[in-house]
């Protein structure tokens, strides 16, 4: 079954099921959002979505899009963490391409 996001105009599955290697927002792939099949409630370094709060295991992609346009249009795509610094040349918007995810439009 397939559904529409009318503000996006992006097509999408109604769930997505949440693979561990990397951040499902962001696409930081230094992050395991699953440890065992299981959310690990880590908070992500890049973008600060926790996982098993922000997202579950599976999850409707309308809800990722809408957390990863928050982070990256209204946060400008800033690295959240104050203890784990930023990879040298990190940039959010390769981070995005390189993991394969939407870039949110404003």
């Amino acid at each position: 079954m397939r559904g529409h996001d009318g503000e996006s105009g992006i097509r999408y599955k109604m769930k997505t099921q949440i693979e561990s290697f990397g951040c499902p927002i962001c696409g930081f792939l230094e992050f395991d959002a699953l440890q065992n099949g299981n959310t690990t409630f880590d908070i992500c370094p890049s973008c600060g979505a926790e996982s098993g709060n922000a997202y579950q295991t599976e999850i409707k992609e309308s809800h990722l899009l809408s957390h990863r346009k928050k982070w990256f249009t209204e946060k400008k795509g800033a690295w959240w963490s104050t203890i784990q610094k930023a990879p040298a040349g990190w940039s959010p918007r390769e981070q995005l391409i390189r993991a394969g995810l939407t870039i949110p439009s404003k």
